[in-house]
């Protein structure tokens, strides 16, 4: 199992588990808004698994409407939070004005 020092993150035997308090600001969002939201199938998670010089990195990604945030957990757990995104759709509605 890999585990940040603060446990906010966890990989254990493929199974991702992140805690609400540390996600649910990074989106923009109270900590019980997050969990409705979770529940209606509004947060949408990604996560990639490294290989060959990544290998035993995990990156997950989490989308919420026009928020994003990416976290890159090490294979002792230690966590690089790398992103945070309020403008997707005012890149993507730029696009579409061409």
């Amino acid at each position: 199992m890999s585990r940040s020092p603060s446990s906010a993150v966890t990989i254990d035997k493929g199974e991702i588990a992140i805690d609400a308090e540390l996600l649910a600001p990074k989106l923009g969002l109270s900590t019980e808004t997050l969990k409705a939201e979770m529940r209606r199938g509004y947060v949408y998670s990604l996560a990639e698994m490294g290989i060959d010089e990544d290998e035993g990195r995990t990156r997950l990604t989490f989308r919420y409407r026009a928020r994003s945030w990416t976290v890159v957990v090490e294979p002792n757990g230690t966590e690089h939070h790398l992103t945070e995104f309020g403008v997707i759709a005012g890149v993507l509605s730029e696009r579409n004005d061409r």
